[in-house]
């Protein structure tokens, strides 16, 4: 780690020292519009600045020519560079607006030949003049606001001569920027150097941009893996930013590739980047230190940036330009704020918190020095470049170390739920209900070589339950540290103790009798309440407990609870069982009696055959009690079913047709009301044909009924495909849990819906009940899966899962499901089935009528059809209205 951070600051340095090279140092300056080099040797300087006094004629624009005839006008001697003010322009209300010519005679070498012009800013069009000849022209010079016409370029012009004097005339008007004049200093030298310089000058800010440009495009692909991170959102965004405003300043990348764009243009962009840059920055701190940062902050620093941005767009470049000093003092304020931000970071001693600091007070330094040199109160060069790549790499090394801990977090989050999935199964593989058998499978895994396991009733008192090893608890079943069992019920959370003989909970002899070296105490909860605790010890010095090893036992607490309760109930099954083997065996007695006493009745055959008739009359009550039994499971059917008004409360309108065969049906309904996880309601609508009809049909029903409950309402299964998955599971489960049960054939036939009023989508699957669905006049079917619910299923398909269809609904359209039983209903003329084709014919001749006549209509056509033929089958038919 050292020493990638020395690699890191030495190529920091290397970087600062080289772009401090651009700034050309000279000894020669000029004096009253003169400046003599004649004696410099260019292969030491390698280049110079032409700063120093200049001649300066206010509000004229002078040409060579003017100056070979001889002017009577006394110039006035301006330092360059500097900008235009009250001396140069006393007349003006605005000195910084206007127009003017620069002079300067230089004497040169007269080895060289060949030189080189070097010109960043001069506000805001200017033409230069070498000897008589113009070299430059960028914008258009003019006297007025309507002549000018300006323009933003870093120029390198060469130019030879074989004349040791060289007499450069500048013409330079202002009449739309705040600051007029040369703002930066001019260089001259030798071509070839002056064009080195540029390349690498040019090139320096290239490489950075292009940094930025990978750097940019990395952080938005990290937030498009992990968009909850909006730090690495706006660090990409800030990183744009700086790359618009880098390619409007320094070196003017963008006026270089882009030689015509209007320079108002570019302005707007330059000083609209300005203010995004603050905003992003604030936003991205905001982000990564969001307990810190003030949110009301950043939201009237945002709030305020919009507006500059809107102030800039719709005013001109010389009003909306003072917006300057406000960007720096809003650049000031939220370094300040950010840096105090990350300053309480790092006093709080976080991970990672000192080389953002650093990389923020370098970028707050040279932000410092290039505001100062861009309002003109300071000569320097654009150090942001170099404050900006300590600043994003520092930035980039924060963002890396939080994914490291992230990645670092989730990879122990997989190893936790791998080992809890590892330590369920083996508990699942385990077919014991002893609990003392599932409770060594927790101690093995955890290497434990004593254990205790208790519950914690509603007193918060501790009963025992298991031990481990089993035979030793009545050895120390007094002796285990009871206060660490406190300190867990009391905080609600796991202890481990890693240096018993260190520890208060521990004496000296439970010690020397047992040797922990280690503990750990587990509460298992459910919903945040304790419902048993479990205490582990290790001898082994080599071996400790760890939260990890806590954590997989808190991930497998509903199980472990789960356990406990099997175990209870197969104790308390077996005690029942018991019971039942003593009261067979004294039936067994009685029944071996009765026997002998009837033998030794036999002759009184008068005395039977009256209790022959008392039996008949008996059967003859029974029959009658039964029937009405029936009838009383029929009202108890109809109680199960849905209610009526509770219908037309869920649906736009609805008609059920409902006539069972006998007392009793095989068909039922249900409807369930559910909230899903966003909160929307939803309609689960069933309906089921179950095997045969009468007694036989309605058990069937009641089971099918319990279990579309308890899937929908206590497991919250809502994808009808999933239910009806899981009603195969479960009845398969049901009906053959013994050898008699196995021999059972019957099953059910369902469609299950699933709808959302708020947005009309409906979730469909069917076990051979298909849907259909009415809409502008015409049937659409849903078919459902040719398969039915059964517990004996053909090996072929015990593996086939439901189908899960969904469809857009409209308003006004109409749902139609229905069993078997009209459409397999013999009758009519021949005597033959009504048949499914004209079932949904029979639909779409009375899709558009009122419910109440579609049933009505339903129930006359069923009556017609059938004539004197019995009833073959439950019917159910129900019609929805979305």
């Amino acid at each position: 780690m050292l020493k990638k951070k020395r690699t890191y600051y030495g190529a920091l340095v290397f970087l600062i020292l080289n772009l401090i090279v651009f700034k050309s140092e000279s000894q020669h300056t000029a004096t009253e519009g003169k400046l003599d080099l004649s004696s410099l040797n260019f292969k030491d300087q390698k280049s110079v600045q032409l700063n120093g006094v200049w001649e300066f004629y206010p509000s004229k624009f002078y040409q060579p020519s003017d100056f070979k005839k001889g002017l009577e006008e006394i110039p006035k001697f301006v330092s360059i560079p500097s900008l235009w003010d009250n001396a140069l322009f006393p007349d003006s209300k605005k000195p910084n607006i206007g127009f003017g010519t620069y002079r300067l005679e230089i004497k040169i070498p007269d080895n060289i030949h060949i030189f080189a012009l070097r010109l960043k800013r001069i506000e805001t069009s200017y033409k230069i003049w070498i000897n008589d000849k113009q070299i430059i022209e960028v914008g258009k010079i003019g006297k007025n606001i309507k002549t000018a016409v300006p323009q933003q370029k870093t120029i390198t012009k060469i130019f030879s001569t074989d004349k040791t004097d060289l007499d450069l005339i500048i013409q330079v008007s202002n009449f739309k920027h705040r600051k007029g004049g040369i703002a930066n200093s001019i260089i001259l030298g030798p071509a070839e150097q002056i064009i080195k310089e540029t390349k690498k000058s040019r090139g320096y800010e290239i490489f950075i941009i292009g940094v930025l440009i990978i750097m940019a495009v990395f952080h938005f692909g990290l937030y498009i893996v992990r968009k909850k991170d909006w730090s690495l959102l706006f660090f990409s965004l800030l990183l744009i930013t700086e790359i618009i405003s880098m390619s409007t300043n320094g070196e003017t990348l963008f006026t270089y590739y882009f030689p015509n764009t209007n320079w108002l243009i570019l302005k707007r962009t330059d000083y609209i980047s300005n203010f995004a840059r603050v905003t992003f920055f604030a936003l991205f701190f905001f982000h990564l230190y969001k307990p810190i940062i003030n949110k009301y902050f950043v939201l009237i620093l945002s709030g305020i940036n919009i507006l500059l941005t809107l102030f800039v767009l719709f005013t001109d470049l010389h009003t909306f330009s003072f917006t300057l000093f406000i960007f720096i003092i809003l650049s000031a304020l939220t370094l300040v704020y950010v840096l105090f931000a990350q300053f309480k970071v790092l006093f709080e001693k976080k991970e990672g918190a000192l080389v953002p600091l650093i990389g923020t007070l370098v970028l707050l330094i040279t932000a410092v020095n290039d505001m100062l040199y861009v309002s003109g109160l300071f000569n320097s060069i654009y150090l942001v470049p170099v404050g900006l790549f300590v600043f994003i790499f520092s930035q980039s090394y924060s963002l890396s170390f939080n994914f490291s801990k992230l990645y670092k977090h989730e990879e122990e989050l997989n190893n936790l739920i791998s080992d809890i999935e590892d330590l369920k199964n083996n508990l699942l593989n385990n077919k014991s209900f002893d609990i003392y058998n599932s409770f060594e499978i927790l101690c093995q895994n955890m290497n434990a070589d004593r254990a205790i396991l208790f519950t914690l009733n509603d007193k918060n008192e501790t009963e025992f339950k298991a031990n481990f090893p089993k035979e030793e608890f009545s050895k120390y079943q007094e002796q285990y540290p009871q206060s660490i069992l406190f300190r867990t019920i009391e905080h609600k959370e796991t202890v481990i103790i890693n240096k018993t003989s260190t520890s208060s909970h521990y004496n000296k002899d439970y010690l020397k009798k047992y040797h922990a070296n280690s503990s750990l105490t587990v509460p298992f909860k459910v919903s945040d309440q304790i419902k048993a605790i479990a205490y582990f010890e290790t001898n082994d010095k080599k071996y400790s407990f760890t939260k990890h090893s806590g954590k997989v036992l808190e991930g497998i607490a509903t199980q472990v609870i789960g356990l406990i309760n099997s175990s209870d109930l197969f104790i308390e099954t077996e005690n029942i069982k018991k019971n039942l083997e003593k009261i067979i065996e004294a039936r067994t007695k009685d029944v071996t009696n009765q026997k002998n006493l009837l033998e030794k009745q036999k002759n009184e055959i008068e005395a039977v055959n009256n209790q022959l008739t008392n039996t008949l009359e008996e059967i003859q009550t029974k029959n009658t009690i039964i029937t009405e039994n029936i009838e009383s499971a029929g009202l108890i059917q109809d109680a199960l079913l849905p209610d009526n008004k509770y219908l037309y409360s869920l649906f736009e309108d609805i008609f059920i047709l409902f006539r069972p065969k006998e007392i009793v049906s095989g068909d039922f309904y249900q409807v369930n009301e559910v909230r899903t996880n966003t909160g929307e309601k939803n309609i689960i609508f069933t309906l089921a044909d179950c095997t045969g009809h009468g007694v036989p049909g309605v058990l069937i029903s009641l089971i099918g009924n319990d279990l579309i409950k308890n899937i929908v309402i206590n497991r919250k299964i809502y994808k009808p495909s999933d239910i009806l998955n899981q009603i195969q599971k479960d009845i398969t489960e049901k009906l053959t849990q013994s050898e008699e049960t196995k021999k059972i054939r019957d099953g059910m036939d369902m469609a299950l819906i699933n709808y959302n009023p708020a947005n009309y989508m409906l979730e469909y699957a069917g076990a051979k009940i298909d849907l259909l669905i009415l809409r502008n006049n015409k049937i659409t079917e849903i078919k459902a899966d040719r398969l039915s619910i059964s517990a004996n299923r053909h090996e072929k398909l015990k593996t086939r899962n439901f189908k899960n269809y969904k469809i857009q609904l409209k308003k006004g359209d109409v749902l139609y499901m229905a069993t078997d039983g009209y459409q397999d209903q013999f009758g009519g003329e021949n005597d033959t089935k009504f048949m499914k084709k004209n079932f949904k014919a029979l639909f779409e001749e009375i899709g558009n009528l009122q419910f109440i006549i579609q049933r009505s209509r339903l129930l006359k056509t069923l009556n017609k059809w059938q004539g004197k033929n019995i009833q073959n089958d439950d019917i159910t038919v129900i019609g929805i209205k979305i």
